[in-house]
């Protein structure tokens, strides 16, 4: 069943385009979703759920709610985490100077860790390292200033 009322969404085109949408309803074919936009339909458009990029198809209705954030994103781009919050890049390799940048995260406060399966990789002491860049890498920060006292 829809619900009736006034939904706002965001649509990310760009890291610098965002463009704020309203519905009338909170279930939205995806095709309207992009022709509202002013996205091209052959795109391919992402939800921002539970940390993760989802997918959605031009024929799918979506259930939106208030505030949701779509993402469009090229397809040859590499999808992959900082602390939790979803990244793209159409970049082959990174730096971690670079991939925190990007997450708006200050390099100069900052290390990163690439979270393995085993063990994780600090580049604190490497923060210019190349890093070859695939789909699903994660990541977390860290801070390096001092430590607040209780």
């Amino acid at each position: 069943m829809n619900q009736q009322g006034t939904f706002h969404i965001v649509v990310e085109i760009t890291k610098t385009d965002r463009r704020d949408l309203t519905f009338d309803e909170d279930r939205v074919h995806v095709r309207v979703i992009k022709e509202k936009a002013g996205v091209p339909l052959d795109s391919e458009l992402f939800a921002v759920r539970e940390d993760k990029y989802h997918l959605v198809d031009n024929d799918d209705s979506v259930h939106i709610k208030n505030n949701e954030h779509f993402v469009v994103i090229p397809k040859e781009a590499i999808l992959y985490s900082v602390n939790g919050e979803p990244q793209w890049t159409m970049e082959k390799e990174l730096t971690p100077v670079k991939i925190m940048e990007a997450a708006g995260v200050d390099p100069s406060q900052n290390y990163l860790v690439e979270i393995k399966e085993h063990k994780p990789e600090s580049f604190k002491d490497d923060p210019n390292k190349i890093i070859h860049m695939h789909n699903g890498l994660k990541f977390i920060t860290n801070f390096m200033g001092p430590k607040p006292v209780s």
